[in-house]
């Protein structure tokens, strides 16, 4: 399983291009402890594979129209201590 852990790194924003390596066959992202405020309708486009994410304990207040849609094999999503208010009902 590949994983890759990015969470305590002051990650604020995850727009489309946030990575210029091949993470194709990414299994499992933590971003979690980073202020993330802003997710990228792309941010994930390129890592289609993950089957788990981790994005809790950021400062996330919505989730956006189709923001999840590329996770077509996700099966673990952590959103937990976020302020979200928000929730498109197009964003998975």
């Amino acid at each position: 399983t590949a994983v890759l852990d990015l969470s305590f790194n002051s990650i604020t924003q995850l727009r489309a291009g946030w990575t210029t390596v091949d993470l194709s066959s990414l299994q499992s992202l933590i971003l979690s402890n980073n202020g993330l405020t802003f997710l990228s309708t792309e941010a994930f486009i390129h890592v289609t594979k993950l089957r788990y994410l981790d994005l809790s304990f950021n400062g996330l207040r919505q989730l956006d129209e189709l923001t999840f849609e590329p996770l077509e094999h996700l099966e673990v999503l952590l959103l937990l201590k976020n302020n979200i208010s928000q929730i498109d009902r197009s964003a998975f």
